[in-house]
């Protein structure tokens, strides 16, 4: 089953040096099992933009401190094994990862 690991973070708060080396050594581990589904690192927020019906605004503004900052997609077998993998993600350290399950389209 596919899982979505979306990486919430303040994105105006550098991540610790070593953090790029730990990411990229956790794609391979999951590239080599795998597991790996896909993923990315998102541009700054202020460079987004928000569409409803068929207008667009900047955005997204979010009263939060934390705002989406990438994500991981994995491929497991169960939602335990896709939450031992959101916990290796570097940003689990001072963010949140949010664990989604994606539904299978028809």
């Amino acid at each position: 089953m596919k899982y979505l690991l979306l990486i919430h973070l303040d994105e105006n708060q550098p991540p610790p040096p070593e953090a790029m080396e730990r990411y990229m050594k956790l794609a391979e581990d999951l590239k080599a099992k795998g597991q790996w589904a896909g993923g990315a690192r998102l541009d700054h927020s202020s460079k987004a933009k928000t569409v409803r019906g068929s207008h667009a605004t900047d955005g997204p503004f979010a009263e939060a401190r934390e705002q989406l900052g990438g994500f991981y997609l994995v491929d497991v077998e169960t939602r335990a094994e896709a939450e031992a993998i959101a916990a290796r993600i570097p940003a689990a350290a001072w963010g949140a990862i949010e664990v989604r399950p994606l539904l299978q389209m028809p």
